[in-house]
């Protein structure tokens, strides 16, 4: 590629979609890519012997894969439970840990919610609950979708929630960004979520907006954004020609939009 992605997610998963974008892209490679996360991710201890209480595990991050990873569960705890999980990688994640059973795999917390909705999809069995492992922070509030439906009281008091992680803001920006912004180096800065995009933006107007030699090398880089609600955070930095969306609010869609500029 003439021009590299810069990619704001935390260490984890942007080297995660980065693997992925090389996988399905011909003419882009990791040395592609610069890494500059806006926020670090922080693990929380719990106590994985509570497991047995649960019919089913529901995570919509693989940070929360992560965490379960960290926290060391006996894989016989795992091989027979179902997991309700958003993303490839958190599939992979949870399978590698030792799940023998990923009844949902979707690719948004909304759409998991949905799926699970359908009474089909449901497997608990009497007097089981759900746990949902969550970060602190989240985008989509899940549980209340599950238990709040119209349609169904079937989830009514049989969703626990867990906070396993939270992902703190950056203070600052690393000196990576100011290596590639000045040489002209990078042509794209991926946004995967509004308090990303919030983080980054702030920084900018904190730190590299105010030292002259960066007032312009944001001119001719592009914003790609997962939703418009996102790219309406970066639009005053970027410009609104400068600010993709994705077709589809997940990896598929940032990546289908990245081999859009590549055609």
């Amino acid at each position: 590629m003439s021009k590299k992605i810069l990619i704001t997610r935390a260490n984890h998963q942007a080297q995660a979609f980065a693997a992925t974008v090389v996988n399905h892209s011909n003419g882009i490679n990791m040395n592609d890519f610069v890494f500059e996360p806006m926020s670090e991710i922080v693990h929380f201890p719990f106590n994985t012997s509570k497991f047995e209480e649960y019919g089913g595990i529901i995570m919509t991050s693989m940070n929360a894969a992560v965490s379960l990873e960290l926290n060391a569960p006996a894989r016989d705890l795992l091989a027979d439970k179902p997991f309700y999980c958003v993303g490839e990688h958190t599939k992979q994640k949870v399978t590698g840990l030792g799940a023998g059973d990923v009844a949902i795999c979707a690719p948004t917390p909304k759409k998991l919610s949905e799926e699970m909705l359908k009474a089909d999809k449901v497997r608990l069995s009497d007097g089981k609950k759900f746990l949902y492992m969550r970060g602190r922070d989240v985008a989509f509030d899940l549980k209340t979708a599950l238990v709040e439906d119209e349609d169904t009281q079937r989830y009514n008091n049989r969703v626990d929630e867990i906070v396993c992680y939270e992902a703190r803001a950056v203070e600052r920006f690393s000196p990576n960004i100011a290596e590639a912004l000045l040489p002209d180096d990078v042509g794209l800065i991926t946004f995967f979520s509004k308090r990303t995009a919030e983080v980054f933006v702030r920084l900018w107007n904190e730190e590299l907006d105010k030292e002259s030699e960066f007032t312009d090398s944001i001119n001719g880089v592009k914003a790609l954004c997962i939703s418009q609600d996102v790219a309406d955070c970066v639009e005053d930095l970027f410009g609104k020609s400068a600010c993709l969306v994705a077709k589809t609010s997940n990896m598929t869609g940032m990546i289908d939009k990245i081999e859009e500029g590549l055609s």
